[in-house]
C-alpha cells in the first residue's frame, strides 16, 4: 500500500511556517519598538548612534559578553544560588530561608530573562534603528520626532529579518547584530561612567614685546 505524501505544514494565512514565524516575530518586534520609542525616545538613537561612531569597540565588547561574561555569569549565579540553598538548608533559619532563596532565584531569573530580552528584541530595534537611519536619514524627517524614530526602526527591522530568511546567512546576521548592539550598550555604559572627555587646556601664550 502506498503512503500518502505529507502535506506540508502552513501557519497563518496558509503561508509556510518558517514564513509565518517570521513574521510573527517581525510585528512582535515593531510592537515592541512602538513602546520603546514612545517610553524613551532617546534610548535608541543613543546605542545606535554609539554603534556607529565605535563599531569596533562595539563588536569587541560585544564579543567578550557572549563568549566570557555571560557564560560565567550563568555559572556563577548557579553556584551562588546553590550554595545559598546548602547554606540555608543546613542553618535551618525556617520562612527566611524560603524568602531569601527565592529573592535570589528571582533575581537571578530577572537578570537572565533581561539578557535575552535585549539579545532578541532590543539589539534588533537598536540595529534597525542605525540601518533606517542609514536609509532615511536624508528623506527631510525631523530627526528628534518619534514618528521619524519608529520609521527608520520599521524599516531596519523589516529588512533585517528579511535577510534572515536567508540561508545560512541568517545566523550570522543574529550573530553580529546580538555582538553588536550588547557591545554598543556595554561601551555606552562605560563612555556614561567616565563622563564626558575634558577639553585640553589651552596652551599660555607669551607676549613678545616690541
Amino acid at each position: 500500500q502506498a503512503t500518502a505524501t505529507p502535506e506540508p505544514e502552513t501557519g497563518f494565512a496558509g503561508l509556510p511556517v518558517w514564513l509565518s514565524n517570521r513574521l510573527g516575530y517581525t510585528i512582535g518586534l515593531l510592537l515592541v519598538g512602538l513602546l520603546v520609542v514612545a517610553a524613551a525616545p532617546r534610548f535608541l538613537p543613543a546605542l545606535s548612534d554609539q554603534m556607529r561612531r565605535r563599531p569596533l569597540p562595539a563588536l569587541g565588547w560585544g564579543a567578550l559578553v557572549y563568549l566570557f561574561l555571560f557564560p560565567v555569569a550563568i555559572v556563577t549565579g548557579l553556584v551562588l544560588v546553590g550554595l545559598l540553598t546548602l547554606a540555608f538548608g543546613v542553618l535551618t533559619l525556617g520562612q527566611f530561608t524560603a524568602a531569601v532563596l527565592g529573592l535570589t532565584g528571582s533575581a537571578f531569573a530577572f537578570a537572565l530573562f533581561a539578557f535575552l530580552f535585549f539579545t532578541y528584541a532590543i539589539a534588533w530595534l537598536v540595529a534597525g534603528h542605525l540601518l533606517g537611519g542609514l536609509i532615511l536619514g536624508r528623506a527631510g524627517l525631523n530627526q528628534n520626532s518619534r514618528v521619524a524614530q519608529f520609521a527608520w526602526v520599521a524599516l531596519g527591522v523589516v529588512l533585517l529579518q528579511a535577510a534572515r530568511t536567508v540561508p545560512y546567512l541568517g545566523f550570522f546576521v543574529a550573530l553580529l547584530v546580538g555582538t553588536l548592539a550588547l557591545g554598543a550598550a556595554f561601551d555606552w555604559l562605560l563612555e556614561r561612567r567616565r563622563g564626558p572627555a575634558k577639553a585640553p587646556a589651552p596652551t599660555p601664550q607669551l607676549a613678545i614685546g616690541h
